[in-house]
């Protein structure tokens, strides 16, 4: 995409100490914006332009989906375990973590593009609880195959697709914050849709 070029997102992880830990869940740590001086100041700049109401309607609309992010983490969480109970490879495995860290910071972005909307810089927006849980965990593929179908071909694949044309829309607002936030989605969403053709792949050819 000849548009993306001005743009590179790549993900960043701090070294993993006692002393790291900012417990901040909105935060663009994840993103690394290149070619723009002050990222910040251009998405002030755009905000400046908003409606009290546009804004409002639009920090509301990414703090759900910083929800539903926050909610993916439990779901990838729970697939680590279905694969474990299928003996999956261990290729599956690991893509499944990486995904789990993702969907972390799929959270931290979206609720870090709510309070950018809301006040124009990072706040201490972030979820509450996460809901109690029972968990069973069983070894039948066939069920699990059924579940990915809906849970992974489906809505994974759809919401790579909506992101790409998210993506290619924001290129409109000229706002690199706001590209790269898109890119990084539309890239990760598109990566967790492969892992769930993959398991069904491996799931459906496996030798017995």
């Amino acid at each position: 995409d000849p548009l993306a070029e001005n743009y590179f997102v790549t993900a960043s992880l701090d070294s993993c100490s006692a002393s790291n830990i900012k417990d901040t869940w909105a935060s663009l740590s994840s993103l690394i914006i290149s070619k723009s001086a002050d990222p910040v100041k251009n998405w002030k700049f755009y905000i400046e332009n908003l409606t009290p109401k546009v804004r409002n309607d639009c920090a509301e609309q990414w703090e759900q989906a910083g929800l539903g992010e926050h909610a993916s983490v439990a779901s990838f969480a729970k697939f680590t375990l279905d694969l474990l109970a299928v003996a999956a490879a261990p290729e599956l495995l690991a893509w499944t973590q990486k995904a789990t860290a993702e969907e972390i910071d799929h959270a931290q972005l979206s609720f870090a593009v709510a309070s950018y909307f809301r006040t124009g810089e990072e706040n201490q927006l972030r979820p509450g609880h996460f809901p109690s849980h029972q968990l069973s965990i069983g070894n039948d593929k066939v069920s699990l195959v059924k579940r990915l179908t809906i849970e992974g071909l489906v809505n994974e694949t759809v919401s790579a697709v909506e992101l790409s044309i998210r993506r290619d829309a924001s290129f409109c607002t000229n706002i690199p914050l706001l590209i790269s936030v898109f890119e990084k989605l539309m890239v990760d969403e598109t990566s967790h849709s492969l892992l769930a053709w993959s398991s069904v792949y491996w799931l459906a050819f496996q030798d017995e």
